[in-house]
């Protein structure tokens, strides 16, 4: 699975819980679980986007909008910040693209986290 990050699937913030989103499971958390998106598969490419001025996290499934994952995400605070983190099971693998080299599937209006 390659996976293409503007953002990636868990995303903590220093004053917040986590917001991870499993694609096996097709859930995401943030305080309860819930059903999202859509499962992934071997050769799959997910990126991800947060939008600081809206406060909210989308994913994308081979270049397809999964929607809006999380809204109301704390932005513009001091002290704030964002880290990417992932986690695998067993025998899993992925390439991580943060931007330094072209994304397959670039989202309109975002830019990479690497320039």
């Amino acid at each position: 699975m390659e996976h293409e990050w503007g953002m990636c699937c868990h995303v903590h913030d220093l004053l917040s819980l986590p917001i991870p989103l499993d694609g096996k499971r097709v859930r995401k958390w943030n305080v309860k679980s819930q059903v999202y998106g859509e499962a992934w598969s071997s050769g799959d490419v997910i990126g991800s986007v947060i939008d600081l001025d809206k406060g909210e996290i989308a994913f994308y499934r081979n270049g397809v909008s999964l929607g809006v994952a999380f809204r109301n995400v704390r932005t513009k605070q001091p002290s704030l910040a964002y880290f990417p983190t992932l986690s695998l099971s067993y025998a899993e693998r992925c390439d991580l693209n943060f931007g330094g080299r072209p994304f397959a599937y670039p989202v309109a209006g975002y830019r990479p986290l690497q320039v």
